[in-house]
């Protein structure tokens, strides 16, 4: 949020809250996601009552994520295993390539 925060005087409550759901989302463990089971909003504005989504009505709100409801940390981490599923290594285990010599054999009697 501190990289954004210039630009919240011109956000609307939408674009506001979905800043708030972004930050909270790179807060969480790799393995988890922001869901409808353990993600509240709370909005409160001038002119606005205070309300509090929870459950069916928040994902609404998850919906403004436009789908990517992971941390960052954990789409990287799944990006990482399709990549070495494809190459058929399995990530940061994977050996380096053998060696090539690219100098001239050397035989002896």
């Amino acid at each position: 949020m501190e990289r954004e925060h210039e630009s919240f005087a011109s956000c609307t409550k939408e674009e506001l809250v979905a800043h708030g759901l972004k930050a909270l989302r790179e807060c969480l463990p790799q393995e988890k996601e922001l869901t409808v089971q353990n993600t509240t909003v709370a909005v409160v504005g001038r002119g606005d009552k205070f309300v509090v989504a929870e459950e069916d009505s928040v994902g609404v709100w998850l919906d403004l994520l436009g789908g990517e409801v992971g941390s960052t940390r954990a789409r990287q981490a799944r990006e990482r295993e399709a990549a070495a599923a494809t190459s058929g290594t399995t990530g940061d285990d994977a050996a380096p390539p053998p060696a090539t010599g690219g100098g001239d054999a050397m035989q002896t009697d």
